[in-house]
C-alpha cells in the first residue's frame, strides 16, 4: 500500500536540507579559507626554518634594520648578489615603512605583517562595495592570496590601496594619497596616474605625482641618499635576471625564444595600445569602471616582472561589476595550477624544499605563462567588456 508523506515530514526534511546547506556554506566559504590562511601563517611563523620563512619579508625587515643603523638598505647593482632574490629592491619609502617592524624579532614581525596583509583583503573588498561574505572566503582561498601570505608579499596592500583610489576617486586628497602610496610601494602601478588624467581628474593626477616625488625625495633624504645613484642600475640588473621567470608578456616572449630586445618591446606594444584606447574613449560619461579595469590590465602588461601574488588584483575588477557571489569570483581559483614563479614546477609536481635562486633557470615554462596570462585576460575581458562606455540610462 502506497504511503503519502505528511506535510510535517516534508517540512522536517526541507528544514534538514536547509540547515545542511547552511552548514556546508559556512564550511566552504568560512572555515576552509580561515583554516588555510591560519595554517600558512602558523607554518611560516613556527614550523619553517627561519631562512625560508616569510621569504620576501627578509628583504623588508633587513631594510628596516639598515635604516635603523644608518646604513643603505640597497645592494650593489651586481647580478651575482641580486640573483639570490633576497636583496631589498623596493623604492625608499618602503624601507622607511619597515622601520617599526625591524624593532621586533624577525618571526614576530613577519607574523604581524602577515596578519596585516590578511586583514587588508576584506577591508579592500568592503571599500569596493562587496557585502556578500562568501566572496571574501573565495578570495582568501585563492592561490595569489596563499602565495602572498606564504612569502609576506605586499600585494594585498596594493589591493587595499587601489580600492581606496576607486572609492575616493572623486576626492582629490584621499585619492592622490592612496595612489601615491601604492606607486611608492610598487612602481608598476604608475599607469593609474594616466587614468586620472584620461578621466579628466587632472588635479588629482598632478597632486598624486607631486606626492610621489615628495615622499620619495624625503625617504631618500632620511637614508642619506645612499644608493640613489645606483638604484636605476639595480632595477635594470634585476629585470635582466628575473623578467623571464614571471607571468608577463616579456616572460612569454623569452620563453618562446624571442631575443631580449624584441621581448622587451612586446609589453610596450600591448600596454601602449591599451592606454591609447583608454585615452581615446575614457572621457565618455560612465566610463570609470571599464577604464579602471583596462588600466589595471595595462599595468600588468607593462610590468617587466609579475609573480603569482600580483594576481590578487584580479579580484578588483570582479568586485566592481559583481559585488555579490557569482561564477566570476571562482575564475582566479584556476591559478592554483601554477606556483609563484613560472620556472617552478606545476602544483602537482615535486617542488624542492630549498633551491638557490641564483642556480635556477632564468626562463620559465611557456605553457604555465600562457595559462596564467590567459586566466588574467579572461577576467579582464569579462569585467571590462560589459562596461563599455555608453550613454547614461534614463531614470526608471
Amino acid at each position: 500500500m502506497n504511503t503519502v508523506a505528511s506535510p510535517d515530514s516534508r517540512l522536517a526534511r526541507n528544514g534538514l536540507l536547509t540547515a545542511g546547506m547552511r552548514v556546508l556554506t559556512i564550511v566552504v566559504f568560512a572555515v576552509v579559507p580561515l583554516y588555510l590562511v591560519g595554517s600558512l601563517i602558523h607554518y611560516e611563523a613556527v614550523d619553517r626554518a627561519t631562512p625560508l620563512a616569510f621569504f620576501d619579508f627578509h628583504a623588508f625587515w633587513g631594510a628596516g634594520k639598515a635604516v635603523l643603523h644608518g646604513h643603505s638598505p640597497y645592494p650593489p647593482a651586481s647580478e651575482s648578489v641580486l640573483a639570490h632574490e633576497t636583496a631589498f629592491v623596493y623604492p625608499a619609502p618602503a624601507a622607511i615603512l619597515m622601520v617599526p617592524f625591524a624593532l621586533l624579532p624577525f618571526k614576530v614581525a613577519g607574523t604581524l605583517f602577515a596578519l596585516i596583509l590578511v586583514a587588508s583583503i576584506p577591508l579592500a573588498l568592503r571599500l569596493l562595495g562587496v557585502r556578500d561574505w562568501r566572496c571574501y572566503g573565495l578570495v582568501l582561498v585563492s592561490a595569489p592570496v596563499a602565495n602572498a601570505v606564504n612569502v609576506d608579499a605586499v600585494s594585498p596592500l596594493l589591493l587595499l590601496g587601489l580600492a581606496l583610489v576607486w572609492r575616493y576617486r572623486d576626492r582629490v586628497v584621499p585619492a592622490a594619497c592612496a595612489l601615491a602610496a601604492v606607486v611608492a610601494l610598487k612602481l608598476f602601478l604608475w599607469p593609474f596616474l594616466l587614468w586620472f588624467a584620461f578621466t579628466r581628474r587632472f588635479v588629482t593626477a598632478l597632486v598624486a605625482t607631486a606626492l610621489i616625488a615628495v615622499v620619495s625625495l624625503v625617504s631618500w633624504a632620511v637614508i642619506g641618499f645612499d644608493g640613489l645613484r645606483e638604484y636605476p642600475d639595480v632595477l635594470r640588473a634585476l629585470s635582466h635576471l628575473l623578467e623571464g621567470k614571471g607571468y608577463t608578456p616579456v616572460a612569454l616572449a623569452l620563453a618562446l625564444g624571442a631575443g631580449r630586445t624584441v621581448a622587451q618591446i612586446v609589453p610596450w606594444l600591448i600596454g601602449g595600445a591599451i592606454l591609447v584606447l583608454v585615452g581615446l574613449r575614457g572621457r565618455r560619461p560612465g566610463a570609470d569602471t571599464w577604464t579602471f579595469t583596462v588600466v589595471l590590465a595595462a599595468a600588468f602588461a607593462l610590468s617587466p616582472i609579475a609573480w603569482l601574488h600580483y594576481f590578487i588584483l584580479l579580484f578588483l575588477p570582479i568586485a566592481l561589476i559583481r559585488p555579490r557571489l557569482s561564477w566570476l569570483w571562482a575564475l582566479p581559483l584556476a591559478l592554483w595550477v601554477v606556483r609563484g614563479q613560472s620556472d617552478q614546477p606545476l602544483i602537482w609536481q615535486h617542488n624542492p624544499t630549498f633551491r638557490d635562486m641564483a642556480l635556477s633557470p632564468r626562463i620559465g615554462a611557456w605553457p604555465q605563462i600562457v595559462f596564467c596570462l590567459g586566466c588574467a585576460a579572461i577576467v579582464f575581458a569579462l569585467t571590462a567588456w560589459p562596461r563599455s562606455p555608453r550613454s547614461p540610462e534614463a531614470p526608471a
